[in-house]
């Protein structure tokens, strides 16, 4: 009963954490992880090797989640005092998570075999879990997953190990065990129940990850500094074929008075690096924009809000898809709000620090003469994952995008 108890509590605590941090308040999951170990250590007989145990665990934590943000794999929502290390939230959900080690995870930690099997499954579903919540970035889903799995294959068996020599039995609560040997068909019957459940959270996984191979941008607005909205992007991959959908909601207030409305959604079909549809649907306070684009031949036919199509006669026609690199090596982009074909130009500004990641800065500038001027800077990390986007509105305000 009391394993049932403690492995419900460390979910409960791992769902405040996690929509905390979503929703920019780490401090919700910290209070609600020292309240279940508080309670865990006052029911237990054996203190000491209990806070072995948690201070095991956050060094082991801290030492994995900042090894996965600095190789630029993960970054996490509610970020601590120093950037680019593991934030407090995820401390104290890894001191809350030692609490389990020996008891509802026990199973896990009395075999370095399957600490390390469940390190390699549970770790990047906890984190897939985490990052459809909002809380945590997967940068790059096909080298982060694996990264994530080696690092949690690697922090498990450490942990199971020293759980081991720990020994924290559930006999300190529920008494002593039997002192009479388990019968065998008893434990065949234990080892297929933990079978069956490793092989659930591979199928769990597995479903996750095979859904498209989905990634996800998700970026806080920022005008000069104030907060004003959200873009999303989320990207389907089937082989050479590619869906983005992306929607982006902006709003301005002055007290109380919403001063601006922006609205844009969008879904582009590409085959290989080139566009084959647009779709996009914009109100730009309340100036309706439309952009329907369709691949024929050699050719991008391209309509404006109602206006006759008119055709680029370009085999390859690109977006200003920031979230692909490859863009960077363009001398014309589409704009999926206006529908117009801008030459630009691609300046390289240098590496430098955002978020506590290494990444490489790129100015991108339009070269039509007697068009509006433009200028974008966009950041990358060192494995070309967009990070952030800052750019000038007509009547000089910045323009911000942070990657959560």
């Amino acid at each position: 009963m009391f394993n049932l108890l403690n492995f419900v509590i460390y979910q409960v605590v791992w769902f405040v954490c996690v929509f905390g941090a979503a929703n920019g308040q780490g401090w919700i999951g910290a209070v609600a992880a020292l309240v279940a170990v508080s309670g865990h250590l006052a029911l237990s007989s054996r203190v000491a090797t209990e806070l072995k145990l948690i201070a095991a665990a956050i060094l082991v934590g801290f030492v994995t989640d900042s090894a996965l943000m600095r190789g630029g794999f993960i970054s996490f929502e509610a970020a601590g005092p120093l950037p680019g290390w593991q934030p407090y939230w995820m401390l104290a959900l890894w001191a809350a998570f030692a609490t389990t080690l020996g008891y509802s995870m026990s199973w896990v930690t009395r075999r370095v075999g399957i600490a390390a099997l469940a390190g390699a499954i549970g770790g990047p579903l906890a984190y897939w879990a985490g990052a459809k919540l909002d809380a945590v970035s997967i940068l790059s889903p096909s080298t982060a997953l694996p990264a994530i799995g080696i690092a949690w294959a690697a922090a498990l068996t450490i942990l199971a190990v020293a759980a081991r020599r720990a020994r924290p039995l559930v006999d300190d609560i529920e008494g002593p065990a039997p002192t009479t040997e388990i019968p065998a068909f008893a434990r065949v019957k234990r080892r297929s129940h933990h079978a069956i459940f490793l092989c659930a959270m591979c199928a769990v996984l597995w479903a996750s990850v095979a859904q498209g191979a989905a990634r996800e941008w998700n970026f806080d607005v920022f005008l000069d500094g104030k907060r004003i909205g959200d873009h999303r992007f989320s990207l389907l991959e089937d082989g050479d074929r590619r869906e983005l959908t992306s929607e982006a909601a902006f709003d301005v207030r002055i007290f109380f008075i919403n001063a601006y409305r922006y609205r844009h959604e969008a879904k582009e079909t590409w085959q290989g690096e080139c566009i084959e549809r647009v779709e996009a649907r914009t109100d730009d306070n309340g100036k309706a924009l439309t952009v329907d684009a369709k691949r024929a031949g050699e050719a991008l036919i391209i309509a404006t809000s109602g206006e006759s199509a008119s055709p680029v006669n370009d085999v390859c026609v690109q977006t200003f898809a920031y979230w692909n690199p490859r863009i960077l090596e363009a001398d014309r982009l589409l704009n999926p709000q206006t529908g117009e074909y801008q030459a630009v130009r691609v300046e390289s500004m240098g590496r430098e620090r955002i978020g506590g990641l290494e990444a490489d800065r790129y100015r991108l500038v339009g070269t039509d003469a007697g068009t509006a001027p433009l200028q974008i800077d966009l950041w990358y990390s060192t494995t070309l994952d967009w990070l952030a986007l800052e750019s000038q509105t007509p009547d000089g305000r910045t323009l911000r995008y942070t990657r959560r």
